[in-house]
């Protein structure tokens, strides 16, 4: 009950004046910065000393999942790199090509360590570029996918976040296998 109050009078009402309000080109950067290399919650946090061994660890619980061709076994730490990497490719197209949605990029081949990190580095740099490329007055205009820009950088924020925390969780059930 107490959570539920919290939710609906204090973190609803807040988002809703979020997302009528926008943002600007600078905070929409500052945020996939944290995103990205914040001193606790972040992507570079999750992947700091990561091994290639640790990288390629499949829990039992992602076993059966059916594998991509061309990519790393499901649940793994190598996976979740490439699809960040490879979702990071087409949010920044997303932007750069608006309103048009572009065709989805090539994931094929992002099957190691170095190469993942390498990949998930210069696609959030991208991603990063495209938006420091938005004059202010760009920020609500419309996406292919129907989402005004402040409102998808938001989502592609929350995207590298969740699947940072997947990345902790699957490194700690490495630890314990």
């Amino acid at each position: 009950m107490l959570r539920e109050k919290c939710l609906y009078h204090f973190v609803l009402p807040t988002l809703k004046k979020v997302t009528s309000l926008g943002m600007t080109t600078a905070d929409m950067l500052a945020l996939l910065d944290d995103t990205w290399s914040h001193r606790w919650e972040s992507v570079t946090g999750a992947i700091k000393d990561l091994r290639e061994d640790e990288a390629a660890f499949q829990h039992a619980a992602y076993a059966k999942e059916e594998r991509e061709e061309g990519l790393p076994p499901p649940g793994t730490v190598l996976w979740y790199l490439a699809h960040m990497a490879h979702c990071n490719a087409f949010y920044a197209a997303m932007i750069r090509r608006r309103p048009a949605k572009p065709a989805e990029p090539d994931a094929q081949g992002l099957l190691t360590l170095k190469v993942c990190l390498g990949a998930l580095e210069r696609t959030h740099a991208d991603l990063r570029a495209a938006v420091a490329e938005l004059p202010d007055s760009a920020v609500n205009d419309v996406l292919g996918n129907g989402q005004p820009i402040h409102e998808f950088v938001r989502a592609c924020a929350r995207h590298e976040c969740w699947h940072s925390a997947q990345i902790a969780v699957a490194r700690r059930l490495w630890r314990t296998r």
